[in-house]
């Protein structure tokens, strides 16, 4: 591979609970920042769903690269493979948790009135008109 940097990326990771982002560092080589972005926001645990989910890509050397690795490696969030084992663990990664932005919050809980779908198989409920819904399972019941 030709022309290979070396990155660290800063990305928002999930699994920590509700409004909250773990802010967990990828190391990554890529040709430039914008590929090494891409490259992270395609692991696992990163928010996927987030514009915002990349925080920073900054290019580092190798041996900080090297040294960057095997600190990473030995954080217990990214060694737990359970949600009990995170729990044991959340007091140690703590310090690495933070509140989600208010925009986000209020975007994530904003209603804009559409109509909440389950599943496209029929006989599903398809809307939240729960009245409707009750209405018509008692008519196919007679």
């Amino acid at each position: 591979m030709k022309n290979v940097k070396y990155f660290v990326v800063v990305a928002k990771c999930g699994h920590v609970g509700r409004n909250r982002y773990f802010r967990g560092e990828f190391y990554i080589t890529a040709a430039d920042g914008k590929e090494a972005a891409r490259i992270a926001r395609g692991k696992p645990r990163v928010k996927h769903d987030h514009d915002d989910a990349i925080l920073s890509v900054e290019e580092i050397t190798l041996e900080d690269f090297v040294v960057g690795e095997a600190v990473r490696d030995m954080c217990p969030y990214w060694t737990c493979s359970s949600r009990w084992e995170q729990e044991k663990i959340m007091p140690e990664i703590e310090k690495f948790i933070f509140p989600e932005t208010e925009a986000h919050i209020r975007k994530k809980t904003k209603s804009k009135g559409k109509p909440w779908k389950a599943y496209k198989r029929p006989g599903c409920v398809q809307t939240r008109d729960y009245e409707t819904y009750y209405e018509e399972m008692t008519e196919r019941a007679v």
